[in-house]
């Protein structure tokens, strides 16, 4: 069989915030001795009493070599708009320090969800980014605080590949095909 039900985690996932299980493909192997070259990972967020951060829009394509310009961030019940600002925010490039300054907007689509706009001038050089949305500064609309975060990452790309060099033919000159 190819499908495994891993089961137990109600102890472990009883709270409010944000869960990731991932399933390491190391050492795993398919019938055919041919060894499994990735890892499964599912993230989920429990938000029953408490908001946490559920989802961040996936820029798409990903690579890319346009830069991003917003992205939405949705939490599992309403937030106080007040509340979410952009300190709840962090937006790395290749795991750097925080590049998200003043200049973007925080914009309420409904209760839920918010459109974080106006990230053209910090995303557009080449590198991973990653936007993590906390929910420990928010609160919801009856002032409940917020749990957990959520980190959505993306790669830019704008240069294509370079050829570094070609093999040298040997011996040239030849007196057969170059294979």
């Amino acid at each position: 069989t190819n499908v495994f039900r891993i089961g137990g985690l109600s102890p472990l996932t009883g709270a409010d915030g944000n869960y990731l299980l991932t399933v390491q493909g190391a050492g795993l192997n398919d019938f055919g001795g041919n060894p499994v070259g990735n890892n499964g990972v599912l993230p989920w967020a429990k938000g029953v009493l408490a908001p946490v951060v559920s989802f961040i829009t996936a820029p798409a394509p990903d690579p890319r070599n346009v830069a991003v310009s917003n992205l939405d961030i949705t939490f599992t019940q309403p937030v106080d708009p007040a509340t979410f600002t952009l300190e709840d925010l962090q937006l790395t490039r290749d795991g750097g320090a925080n590049i998200l300054d003043s200049t973007p907007t925080l914009t309420p689509l409904n209760a839920t969800t918010f459109r974080l706009g106006g990230l053209q001038a910090l995303t557009q050089a080449d590198g991973v980014y990653a936007l993590t949305a906390s929910g420990g500064g928010v609160s919801s609309t009856n002032g409940t605080p917020g749990l957990g975060s959520l980190t959505r990452p993306w790669t830019m790309l704008t240069t294509g590949p370079t050829i570094t060099g070609l093999e040298a033919v040997n011996p040239n000159p030849r007196n057969i095909v170059v294979q």
